[in-house]
């Protein structure tokens, strides 16, 4: 993470953001921060000529294996996005594990000694580079209906002032456009995430974000477009965004498909 000294540009974000929006909410109640992180988020990646073989092993093995670990109650959750293009700059496979308690977290590790990221020999044979970072689901909103075959566009960032402004900055600016994507029916689901321990880290926090569909995606542009004129009309929300300083960095991000099993597993 991007080392920060305090300096007065900074400052006036937090009294922008805390008379802005007198009432806004730092973080959801409870505080996820207030324990140990009950998600997991491994990044791989593996040689574009591996590519298809991994996803194969992944679909064959890899879910079978995590699915066998849910039902054993070693992890609450899972899901695996696999990136669409060869991309050097972004990942090949996403693994997201969630956990009902940290304690679950901590057990975790008999898992890894013997399936790190919670994947078979076969898969991990095929992957150059892994990292696994502990996360705390921050923030969630979702459509009244969801999509069956979603695409997913995954965005790592690093921010550059506490985590408490960012959030009030989440609240205030970017939540309610994400709310705006689902009012008009591009987006699904969103879910915000933040690294635990995010010092050396490329990201510190990642937004995953299901549109309904590739056409839906396709209209990413205007919907943000709309959706800001829209918000523009709210002095709160003008205020942030005319007067927000530099307060993170977008790294490259990465459209994504999830892997399932088949309906009869």
């Amino acid at each position: 993470m991007s080392i920060f000294k305090p300096c007065r540009r900074h400052f006036s974000i937090a009294i922008l953001l805390a008379f802005a929006l007198p009432g806004l909410s730092i973080a959801a109640s409870p505080d996820p921060r207030e324990d140990g992180p009950l998600g997991l988020i491994t990044t791989a990646q593996t040689a574009a000529v591996d590519r298809t073989e991994l996803r194969r092993l992944l679909l064959e093995r890899g879910l079978p294996q995590l699915e066998r670990l849910k039902r054993e109650g070693r992890v609450q959750d899972y899901r695996v996005l696999f990136s669409r293009y060869v991309d050097s700059e972004g990942f090949d496979v996403l693994v997201q594990l969630s956990f009902a308690r940290y304690a679950d977290v901590a057990r975790w590790r008999e898992v890894e000694d013997t399936s790190p990221g919670g994947l078979p020999q076969e898969a991990l044979r095929l992957i150059k580079t892994m990292a696994t970072v502990p996360v705390d689901r921050m923030r969630e909103g979702e459509a009244k209906a969801l999509s069956k075959q979603p695409t997913f566009l995954v965005i790592p960032y690093d921010y550059f002032v506490s985590t408490n402004d960012y959030l009030k900055y989440l609240d205030g600016y970017v939540i309610p456009q994400f709310n705006g994507w689902i009012d008009e029916g591009v987006v699904s689901r969103y879910g915000l995430y933040f690294s635990r321990y995010a010092a050396g880290r490329p990201w510190a926090s990642m937004f995953l974000l299901e549109y309904r569909d590739d056409a839906a995606l396709g209209q990413r542009d205007v919907a943000v477009g709309k959706v800001r004129a829209r918000l523009a009309a709210s002095p709160e929300w003008r205020a942030i965004a005319d007067n927000k300083q530099k307060i993170r960095v977008e790294r490259a991000p990465v459209i994504a498909d999830r892997l399932s099993l088949p309906p009869t597993q």
